[in-house]
C-alpha cells in the first residue's frame, strides 16, 4: 500500500484537480452568460403574467357569454 506522501506528490491528483477546477470555471461562466441574457426579459414576462392572471376573470365570464 502507498504511503500518504506518495499519494500527495502523485501527478494524476493534481491532473484531475485541475481539471475539475477548469471545469467549473466553465459551468460558472455559461452561468454567467445565461443569466446577462436573460436578463433583459425576466422584468416583461413577469408583468405578462400579472396581467394574465388579473384578467384571467375576464377571460372567464367572456369564454361563457361567447361559448
Amino acid at each position: 500500500m502507498n504511503s500518504p506522501k506518495e499519494n500527495i506528490e502523485d501527478p494524476g491528483h493534481l491532473d484531475r484537480a485541475m481539471d475539475v477546477a477548469i471545469r467549473l470555471a466553465f459551468v460558472g461562466l455559461i452561468i454567467f452568460w445565461c443569466t446577462k441574457i436573460i436578463a433583459p426579459f425576466i422584468l416583461p414576462v413577469l408583468w405578462g403574467v400579472i396581467i394574465s392572471v388579473a384578467l384571467f376573470p375576464v377571460y372567464e365570464k367572456l369564454k361563457s357569454w361567447v361559448g
